[in-house]
């Protein structure tokens, strides 16, 4: 009995030494699971804090090359040259940017290309087909009425239209795009006009000081400079497909064909026709075009007949011929123009050549005597720019002069006639991208 209690006392005591060691072995297992833990725990969060250090830099690095981009937009505006490089620092970080022109035959485009740098980490943006606006996106637009001109039943723009003036509306006519005015009210309105896009007042005014005729200190975008071919003096332009005829007696030509041997012109050209001295350039011009061309005059431009493509774009989308008819004057449709009148051309008349009040409208000739028969439509394929709002009819459908069909060419938004205006400091972008 003795010794059974004695080794029952050896078990006990073996029992605990073993319990105490596999407390003391789960003990430190434990505590090196919890210190695991905390390892991990604190390297989990200086993982977070190094991601969110990382993030933070990726979102400053981008402000920064935006930043350098909108510099590169800042030195295309000033007119610097191009391609061109700069860099610098911003905030935190660094910038390295690049302008280049990207372009097509009709509208410089420009491609901006900047990487930010900030604390290790960069970003690089860059965004494609950046142009500016040009006048030839607007169906009519003008500054001011020169006396009160309403749009009336019978009227139809079929693109943008917009006025830095009050805008007048009597009876129904039809606006298929936005119309805007820089104006807070209406000068009456808007009655029972029919707004396909709508309407918005109080718009930010656009000013045409920004069409650089003969400032040739800017070469980007002095029209006299541009162009291909500058006479002086009056001169008609009697256009036939690829032919071109021009009359000018300063030079000695009549009905000189300047297309058969300069297709260039034809091609993606400029005509300038200036005023010297005592001589006015001024212009009268009709017929069919085919090609794509601009021409520019000091004095007036009078339309005499039908203006034409030879390829119509209502027609046939891949159309590439395209008129831009700009003067420092006035356009006038001449009293011996048909009923029905096609003029297919973007028109810009900024009033620029002289002070007077009645310079920069595009109007017709004895608009208040003319009669208005049944079929008296003037069709203005691709837009009216005008100081001074022009009168081309009187009251309606049972008045005198023209009914409007004003119809925009939407192929001018993107790819307006050679050289055209810049609407100022107003620019597009056609991409946006960017990366690490």
């Amino acid at each position: 009995m003795a010794a059974r209690r004695m080794t029952d006392m050896a078990f006990t005591c073996q029992h605990k030494r073993d319990k105490n060691g596999f407390v003391l072995v789960t003990a430190m297992i434990l505590a090196g699971i919890a210190a695991m833990l905390v390892f991990g725990l604190q390297n989990e969060s200086l993982t977070q804090v190094k991601i969110t250090a990382r993030q933070e830099a990726l979102e400053e690095a981008l402000f920064v090359a935006e930043g350098g981009c909108a510099l590169c937009l800042s030195h295309v505006m000033a007119g610097n040259s191009i391609p061109a490089s700069i860099n610098g620092t911003l905030g935190e970080g660094t910038y390295t940017a690049s302008v280049c022109v990207q372009g097509n035959t009709a509208q410089l485009n420009y491609t901006l290309c900047s990487t930010g740098l900030v604390r290790g980490v960069r970003r690089v943006v860059t965004m494609d087909y950046v142009r500016s606006r040009s006048w030839a996106e607007f169906a009519l637009w003008y500054d001011h009425y020169n006396g009160t001109i309403n749009f009336v039943t019978g009227d139809n723009f079929r693109g943008k239209v917009h006025a830095n003036d009050y805008i007048y509306i009597s009876g129904s006519p039809v606006f298929q795009q936005i119309l805007t005015s820089a104006k807070t009210t209406w000068g009456a309105g808007p009655g029972s006009g029919v707004f396909s896009n709508g309407y918005t007042l109080g718009v930010n005014p656009m000013v045409m000081s920004t069409v650089n005729f003969t400032n040739a200190a800017s070469t980007q975008d002095c029209l006299k400079v541009l162009a291909s071919l500058v006479v002086t003096g009056a001169t008609t332009i009697s256009m036939a497909d690829t032919n071109f005829f021009i009359s000018n007696a300063a030079r000695g030509w009549t009905n000189y064909n300047w297309g058969a041997s300069h297709a260039a012109t034809m091609t993606n050209g400029e005509v300038y026709v200036a005023t010297s001295g005592t001589q006015t350039g001024s212009l009268n011009i009709a017929g069919t075009l085919n090609g794509r061309l601009t021409i520019v005059t000091d004095g007036t431009i009078n339309i005499t007949n039908h203006i034409r493509y030879a390829d119509n774009p209502q027609t046939n989308a891949a159309s590439n011929d395209a008129l831009g008819l700009i003067t420092q004057s006035d356009i006038i449709v001449a009293t011996n123009c048909p009923a029905n009148l096609d003029i297919y051309a973007h028109m810009i008349a900024t009033g620029a050549a002289t002070g007077s009040t009645n310079d920069g409208m595009f109007t017709v000739a004895n608009y208040d005597t003319r009669p208005q028969s049944s079929c008296s439509n003037l069709n203005v394929y691709g837009g009216i720019v005008e100081y001074y709002r022009g009168p081309v009819g009187t009251s309606g459908g049972s008045g005198t002069g023209y009914l409007k069909n004003y119809i925009f060419d939407t192929r001018f938004k993107n790819n307006p006639p050679p050289n055209y205006p810049a609407v100022g400091d107003q620019f597009y972008w056609g991409g946006w991208r960017d990366s690490p």
